[in-house]
Parts: structure tokens; sequence; C-alpha cells
């Protein structure tokens, strides 16, 4: 999988480069339509090779399963592409083989700092996204979880694993009534310029984080998610990460990468981004003593 040229350059140079702009820990974010289509056997060679280049750079890998929908009603985001067809269509017993085969091979390598259950849960309407969500909707997606969660256990017993909120990750205002009935679960947000269309970052997910555990997983800005498209007083880029660090939420970047956006790259010899530069300032800066 990591040598086919249709998904771009696999080496250990990426984390050799994110290491070098001071990064922690890098998101494995692999598609269904990708592990579908090299099987297995296969797709989990590439996964060996980060796990062992991260150990190498002392770094930290989160393995993401990167669909975009809501597994309770089988309904997935349609986004085609050419060589790999549907990238985020899936199944829930798809969903639930990956993660025991993750939970098998991974389970307790100490490399592996988290498990991301699902990337983007939300709900489609009339064929649009996102639908509106209701408390009903966050215990199915719970319950989900949950057994996904029961799947892992047997083999992880205490991987952390990180579940998503509604609208697109954003929206973790139903945890703090519903929460999560396992162990060592911590609540990923993903935020971008456009994200508190309906509720503000508050209500999302930074209240949360005085009672819960809280991880940013994505946010980013550039290309298709300009800075204008955020409502406040400072610029986006400068918002988000004052926020986050306030309140000592970890996060990581989408996307280092000059292919997929919002990108911090903008060519394969890892020149930055205007997002890159600003994030690599702010990891440079984090490592000064």
């Amino acid at each position: 999988m990591g040598e086919d040229p249709d998904i771009g350059r696999w080496d250990e140079t990426l984390f050799h480069a994110a290491r070098s702009w001071g990064a922690r820990v890098v998101r494995l974010s692999i598609h269904p339509a990708v592990w579908r289509r090299y099987g297995p056997e296969r797709a989990l060679v590439p996964i060996d090779q980060a796990i062992a280049w991260a150990r190498r750079h002392r770094l930290y890998v989160i393995i993401d399963f990167h669909s975009v929908g809501y597994p309770p009603d089988e309904d997935y985001m349609r986004l085609r592409d050419l060589i790999f067809g549907d990238l985020y269509k899936t199944s829930r017993q798809e969903i639930r083989a990956f993660w025991r085969t993750m939970a098998l091979r991974y389970g307790k390598e100490p490399v592996v700092a988290f498990f991301e259950l699902f990337n983007e849960p939300a709900r489609e309407a009339k064929h649009s996204f996102p639908a509106e969500n209701t408390a009903e909707d966050w215990k199915d997606w719970r319950d989900f979880n949950e057994s996904l969660i029961d799947i892992i256990r047997p083999f992880a017993p205490d991987k952390p694993v990180l579940v998503g909120g509604f609208q697109f990750a954003y929206d973790l205002s139903y945890v703090t009534r519903w929460p999560v009935r396992r162990d060592n679960v911590i609540y990923a947000t993903h935020v971008y310029p456009e994200s508190a269309w309906k509720i503000g970052w508050d209500e999302a997910f930074g209240e949360l984080k005085k009672t819960h555990p809280v991880f940013l997983t994505e946010f980013g800005f550039g290309d298709e998610k300009p800075e204008s498209l955020y409502e406040g007083d400072k610029r986006f880029r400068d918002a988000i990460v004052d926020y986050v660090e306030a309140r000592k939420i970890g996060w990581t970047a989408w996307a280092f990468s000059a292919a997929f956006t919002p990108r911090l790259l903008t060519d394969e010899h890892f020149s930055p981004s205007e997002q890159g530069a600003f994030i690599k300032d702010v990891l440079r800066r984090s490592e000064r003593p």
C-alpha cells in the first residue's frame, strides 16, 4: 500500500521531517476504500513501517479509521476517487473487523498512543451533510462506539480510544449528559474556520474539557478552508491554538501533505505552506525551555 504511486510519497523522510518540525505525534488516516483494495495482509505492511519509523524518530502514532458518515444508519458521505472508488464507503461489519485487527496487532504497542474509532460522524439529510442531530442519535452513536470498544478490549485492555462528536466530529455537546460508558475514552473534536456555524467552541468541546479528556485531532485553514469563514476577534489560527493550549487540549494539525487539503506542505521537499509555516513555528516554540 505504501509503495503505490496513487497514494503518494511514503518513506521514512516523512517522519524525520515531522519530528524536525517539533511534532510529537502523527495521525495515520486509513480510508476504508484503501484498506479494502489491498486487504489486511498488504495494508498492515505500511502501518508496521510507520510504527517503526515513529519509534526511530521519537514520535507517537494515532491510528484513525478515516470515514465520514453515520454507521448506525449505514450512511456514508460520497467521495469518489478514480483509483479507489468511494473513499468513505464502509459498513459496521468492516469497521468492527478493522478494529479487531488493529487491537490484535497494535493493542499493546506503546508507540500507538490512541485508536481513533471513526474519523467524522455526520448524518445525511437529503444528500447533504451534516443533518441536525438529536439526543437519541447520540445514544445510538455512543452504543456503536461501545460495541467497538468491547471488540478492542480483550486484546488492548488499556489502549485509549478516541470518540468523535457530531457535525464532522466538532460537536461533543451531548457527552456531558450521555458519556461513553467505558474506560480510557478520550473525546475527539475537529475544528475549522466554519465549524462554529451552529454552536461555539465552549459548548462544542471547551466546557467538556473540565470533566473529560478532549483531543483536537484535526484543525487547519487555507485552501478551501479560508480564515475569513471564522467569526472572531483574532485570526482563526491564533484563536484556536490559544484556545486549546489554554485548556491543555492536545492537537494534531491537518494535513502533513502537499496533496490533501488544507495542506501543511507545498511540495515533496517539505516546504511549508502558509498554514505549515504557522504550525511549524508553534511546534518549535513549544519545544523551547
